[in-house]
């Protein structure tokens, strides 16, 4: 079983941030990502297929809106399907920060 990839959200001056990377990343279908922050934070996902469609990219329902710790494993891609790309939010309060995944085969 490989290491949940980690993102950390922090926010400096009004600001949020993401490490490692912005907190844009490139994941394996059933990883498991998880982002944590000393604030409550909510995300949310889309496509990043110029739909901008809602899109939720995990296995299990979606979770409480606000949290200071979220985990969820990425779905598996049916064969046949294309990888898909998705630009997910980062909300603390009105401040809000846009990375993207990748989710590779």
């Amino acid at each position: 079983m490989t290491r949940p990839i980690q993102i950390n959200i922090s926010v400096q001056k009004g600001e949020i941030s993401c490490s490692p990377s912005g907190g844009n990343l490139r994941a394996r279908q059933l990883n498991e990502l998880q982002w944590d922050c000393d604030e409550e934070f909510s995300l949310s996902f889309a496509l990043l297929d110029g739909s901008n469609t809602p899109a939720w990219p995990f296995q299990r329902p979606q979770a409480s809106p606000r949290s200071k710790h979220f985990a969820g494993t990425l779905k598996s891609i049916p064969p046949g399907e294309p990888a898909p790309a998705y630009k997910y939010t980062v909300t603390i309060g009105s401040q809000q920060l846009d990375p993207i995944i990748i989710v590779d085969k």
